[in-house]
């Protein structure tokens, strides 16, 4: 077929139609409501500009509006002060989470394989006016001769008198007995003038200076380091001396392999108090425990057989509005641990009253708990577990009605010899208060 070619339209047409002014877009009258038919050719487009959808030739292009450009000088101020921001935020964590708190400067010192460690929050008791003989009962023997010793050596200011923010005695109790004395101070102090205050000869182990201090005295025989411009350890003349020297200071540089690192969430528990005591299940108290347990495992036998497995044990105190008091053990699992709660909490001192009925055999290991005073220490009984850790924990408001209390739970004589029977008041095996029973009372040695 012949070609057929779409009439070109004259210029003058267009020129015509490019002058006119344009329509706007929608129907006209005369289109019958119907769209025109698009040129779907792919000739030339018209030099004049785009087409118009009504047909009616070029109309102009249609300028598009320009973008306000943003303020470089403010976007580039908002950036900084993001990055400034992170930066404060990142350094803040950073110190937060890399600054030894004050329970691992105390507990990093002290050697891994101490089987008896007792601390005390001196700082914190001693706000309390009412307390202050709390502080110093639990202060007491070696413990507040050295520091008085050291304290008046090293000039240290008037306040610390009463005792340094906190002191840690740990000791290895395995066919004979190493000590290590640990105290934070309330202020800084230079370590450095720690050598010529104490007229020690100096000793480096690992790099840290230590100071063998001669003479008689509480200090005769130790040997003496600053771990910190806030820490002092004191390690007393033993048969393991030179191997908790070693010990200590290695545990300073690296905590995981200290005290602190091994006490697992037990020992956090109980060092969470104010004043307390942890006892690990080896060397002369291997059975420490266990021999409590067998004490109550006839009407208690859950708690008697966890007690009889528990690698540590421990009790605390703690001060404010209220004198808390709470024993804690390590069991063998998790499970374990919540089985043994739920075991104490449907029995009859679980039910928060003030007289419940109290198992015989618990009557016979701790008298204590019959007197009226103790009413209150009753029905505030509760039963928690975390992870392996099992703990029973009480309240009492009056310090006079605690003392039974106290006397159990914040005794600083409390496992000092390896053998005797009883609970607190019925005296905690290896060392009771007086009058109570148990080992009887023992002043901690060294």
């Amino acid at each position: 077929m012949p070609e057929v070619r779409e009439p070109v339209e004259p210029a003058g047409a267009r020129l015509a139609a490019a002058a006119a002014p344009a329509k706007k877009k929608g129907r006209t009258a005369g289109d019958g409501g119907g769209k025109p038919a698009r040129d779907k050719g792919k000739g030339p487009k018209p030099a004049g500009g785009k087409k118009s959808k009504a047909g009616g030739g070029d109309v102009p292009k249609k300028r598009r509006a320009k973008k306000k450009k943003s303020n470089t000088t403010i976007l580039v101020m908002m950036l900084v002060g993001a990055l400034v921001i992170l930066a404060c935020v990142g350094g803040m964590a950073y110190f937060l989470l890399s600054k030894s708190g004050k329970l691992e400067q105390v507990l990093s010192p002290v050697p891994e394989d101490c089987n008896l460690v007792r601390g005390v929050n001196v700082g914190h008791i001693i706000r309390y006016a009412l307390y202050k003989t709390e502080a110093d009962r639990m202060m007491a023997g070696p413990l507040k001769d050295c520091w008085t010793d050291v304290a008046g050596r090293l000039s240290l200011p008037a306040g610390e008198a009463d005792g340094p923010e906190y002191a840690v005695i740990a000791k290895k109790k395995a066919g004979g007995t190493g000590t290590v004395l640990v105290y934070r101070t309330r202020e800084k102090f230079d370590p450095k003038a720690l050598g010529a205050a104490l007229g020690g000869a100096e000793q480096p182990v690992a790099g840290q200076p230590t100071y063998h201090v001669g003479g008689g005295g509480s200090l005769g025989g130790s040997v003496v380091y600053a771990a910190s411009d806030r820490v002092i350890v004191v390690v007393l003349p033993g048969p393991f001396q030179a191997d908790m020297v070693q010990k200590s200071v290695a545990g300073r540089g690296q905590p995981d392999n200290s005290f602190y690192g091994k006490m697992g969430k037990t020992g956090r528990k109980v060092a969470s108090g104010h004043a307390w005591t942890l006892v690990r299940s080896d060397g002369d108290l291997r059975t420490y425990t266990a021999d409590m347990g067998k004490l109550i495992e006839k009407d208690l036998k859950p708690l008697g057989d966890q007690m009889a497995k528990a690698p540590l044990f421990g009790t605390w105190t703690s001060f404010g509005r209220y004198i808390t008091f709470g024993a804690a053990i390590q069991c063998d699992s998790a499970e374990s641990a919540a089985s043994l709660v739920n075991f104490a909490r449907e029995g009859p001192m679980g039910k928060g009253e003030d007289q419940p009925e109290i198992p015989r055999s618990l009557k016979q290991a701790y008298s204590a708990l019959q007197q009226k005073d103790m009413s209150e220490f009753l029905s505030n009984l509760k039963f928690y577990s975390e992870g392996d850790c099992a703990w029973v924990q009480s309240r009492m408001s009056s310090k006079e009605k605690a003392r039974q209390a106290l006397q159990a739970f914040a005794n600083p004589a409390m496992a000092e010899t390896a053998s005797g029977g009883g609970f607190p008041g019925g005296g905690f095996p290896g060392g009771g208060p007086p009058g109570m029973g148990g080992g009887g009372p023992s002043r901690p040695g060294r």
